[in-house]
């Protein structure tokens, strides 16, 4: 009896690990599907640019969110609780690997984990394009002239 016990708590360990693996590899999906529709998004704008200048193109960049990489895993996968952490891991990942230096910007290296409480863009961690509380309270505190940050 014990070493059946033994065997289903083995067992469960596999498949929750097996779980977060395909969870993991949904989120990349997830991540890539944001990626591409950035690119075609950014692509129409080339275009669009393109003719409007005569041919001469302006250096535009698209922008590729957590926001965004979460809002495709829940249409494509029905994943409703997944942490903005492992949602920006995955993307830095996916940023990488598929060049996205080149044409995109992301704010997935702004959002991190402190103390085991959630943080990133929730909580006003600064990013790219993104200002947190402290960042808008500075902002507004050197549009005044006094050049120090509040907080």
């Amino acid at each position: 009896m014990r070493r059946l016990a033994h065997w289903r708590g083995r067992s469960s360990r596999e498949m929750a690990a097996r779980r977060a693996r395909h969870r993991r590899a949904q989120l990349g999906v997830a991540a890539d599907i944001a990626i591409t529709a950035q690119r075609k998004a950014l692509a129409a704008r080339l275009e669009a640019a393109g003719h409007e200048m005569g041919g001469e193109r302006r250096l535009l960049r698209g922008r590729v969110s957590v926001q965004d990489v979460l809002e495709y895993a829940r249409q494509h996968f029905g994943l409703t609780s997944v942490a903005p952490e492992q949602a920006a891991a995955v993307l830095r990942t996916r940023y990488e690997l598929r060049g996205g230096h080149r044409d995109l910007d992301t704010d997935a290296y702004a959002v991190t984990v402190r103390s085991g409480v959630e943080s990133g863009l929730e909580s006003g961690v600064e990013g790219v394009g993104h200002l947190g509380q402290a960042g808008k309270a500075g902002a507004a505190g050197q549009a005044e002239g006094t050049g120090e940050l509040a907080g």
